[in-house]
C-alpha cells in the first residue's frame, strides 16, 4: 500500500461505482493491505471518517511491522494478508527457542489472530519456492524431486484441514491457562477446536459441546517431536478430553449432529501436580461470530492459510507431500465485529519484505 489513506478514499467509490455498472457487483472491493496491523488500523480509522468503508468488502493488513493482536475499529470482516519469516533462513523445527522461522511461534500468531484480533482469513506470504533456503518467505522448498516442509505450514493445517469454507466461529466460556481457545461450527454441523498452549505445563482439557448429539471425535497434535499426530481421543457423554502439550497445538474434530443450538466446551478446573494441569470451558454460539475464510491466492506461489496450493506443489513434482490439503476458496465474511478503538502511532518505510519499493507505513 503507497497510497495514503485520503488517496485510497478518492479511489475506492470510482472503482466500486465501475464494478457495480458492469454488472461486478459480486467482487469486494478491500483495502488497503499495510504493512502491519497498527498502521493499518489508523488507515481503517481514517476510511471511516471519509466515509468510505460503505464502499468496500474487506479491510486487509499485512503484517510485518506489527501482528494482528486485538479486533480492528470496523464491522467489516479483517484479513491478514500476507506475512512471513522473510528475513530468516529456511527452517524445519517446530519449537527450539521461540525464533521467528519456527512452527510454534506461527501458530501462535495465527491463533492471537483469528480469536483476540478477530480475523476471518489469514494467509501466508507463499507456498512454495524452488532451491531458496536462504529465506522463510515461503513454507515448502524443493529441488524439483525432494521436498523440505516448515513446520509453519503443519501451524496453518491445524486451522484449515478441518475449519471448512463456511464455518462460524463458537465463542467460548472459561479459561485453559497459557491457552488460546478457538471454537468453529462448521456448516454440516461439526465443530472444531483449536487449543494452542505457549506455557510451560501441559494442559489437560475435557472438552463438550451441551446440546450437541455427537457421535465420533478425533484429535491432531503438534510438539517440538512430532506435528498432525493422530491422536486416540474418546467420546464419552457428548465430552472428550485432550492434553495440550507444552509449546503444542491440539484440533479437535466432533462430528454428527448439529450444534447450532447452545454449544458449549468443557475443561475441568483443577491441577496437577508437575507438568500437567485441568482446566474447564464453555462453548455457546454466538450471533456475532466472526468467519474463518482463507482467500485463494492470485498465483500457484502465494499460499492460502493451508499454507500451500495441491496444485502448487504438483506443478513443481508429483511427490507432493499429503498435508496440502484445507480451504482452497475465500468465503464473503459476512458477519459484524464489535468496533474496537485503539489510536497508533506510524512512520514511514520501505515495503521491502515483498518486493516493493515506496513510500509505506511501518510501525512501533
Amino acid at each position: 500500500m503507497l497510497s495514503t489513506a485520503e488517496q485510497a478514499a478518492d479511489v475506492i467509490p470510482i472503482l466500486y461505482n465501475e464494478l457495480k455498472s458492469n454488472g461486478l457487483s459480486d467482487i469486494k472491493t478491500t483495502c488497503c493491505d499495510n504493512i502491519g496491523w497498527k498502521s493499518q488500523m489508523e488507515y481503517t480509522e481514517k476510511l471511516a471518517e471519509l466515509d468510505v468503508e460503505k464502499y468496500l468488502g474487506v479491510i486487509t493488513s499485512h503484517q510485518y511491522s506489527s501482528d494482528p493482536e486485538m479486533p480492528m475499529n470496523t464491522t467489516l470482516p479483517t484479513w491478514m494478508t500476507e506475512g512471513a519469516a522473510n528475513d530468516d533462513t529456511f527452517a524445519t523445527a517446530w519449537y527450539s527457542n521461540g525464533g521467528s522461522n519456527e512452527g510454534f511461534t506461527w501458530a501462535v500468531k495465527i491463533a492471537q489472530g483469528i480469536v483476540n484480533a478477530e480475523l476471518s482469513a489469514y494467509i501466508y506470504w507463499e507456498g512454495l519456492e524452488t532451491n531458496n533456503k536462504g529465506s522463510l518467505s515461503h513454507m515448502i522448498d524443493t529441488d524439483g524431486t525432494n521436498f523440505s516442509i516448515s513446520s509453519i505450514l503443519w501451524a496453518m493445517a491445524h486451522w484449515s484441514r478441518h475449519i471448512r469454507p463456511g464455518a462460524h466461529r463458537l465463542s467460548t466460556n472459561g479459561i485453559v491457562q497459557d491457552t488460546i481457545v478457538g471454537a468453529f461450527e462448521n456448516v454440516d454441523g461439526s465443530v472444531v477446536m483449536v487449543l494452542t498452549n505457549s506455557g510451560t505445563a501441559a494442559q489437560t482439557v475435557d472438552l463438550s459441546v451441551p446440546g450437541g448429539s455427537f457421535s465420533t471425535a478425533q484429535a491432531f497434535t503438534s510438539d517440538a517431536e512430532s506435528q498432525i499426530v493422530d491422536t486416540q481421543v474418546t467420546l464419552s457423554n457428548g465430552a472428550v478430553k485432550v492434553t495440550v502439550p507444552v509449546h503444542g497445538v491440539v484440533t479437535v474434530k466432533l462430528t454428527t449432529g448439529k450444534s447450532s443450538a447452545s454449544v458449549s466446551t468443557t475443561i475441568p478446573s483443577t491441577s496437577t501436580p508437575a507438568a500437567t494441569s485441568e482446566n474447564q470451558t464453555s462453548v455457546y454460539q454466538t450471533v456475532s461470530a466472526t468467519t474463518l475464510s482463507v482467500v485463494r491466492a492470485s498465483t500457484y506461489a502465494q499460499s492460502t492459510a493451508v499454507a500451500v496450493s495441491t496444485k502448487a506443489v504438483s506443478d513443481t513434482a508429483s511427490t507432493a507431500p499429503a498435508a496440502s490439503t484445507g480451504l482452497s476458496k475465500s468465503l464473503e465474511g459476512s458477519t459484524t465485529k464489535k468496533s474496537v478503538h485503539r489510536p497508533q502511532k506510524t512512520h514511514g518505510t520501505a515495503h521491502h519484505r515483498c518486493g516493493r519499493r515506496g513510500s509505506h507505513h511501518h510501525d512501533h
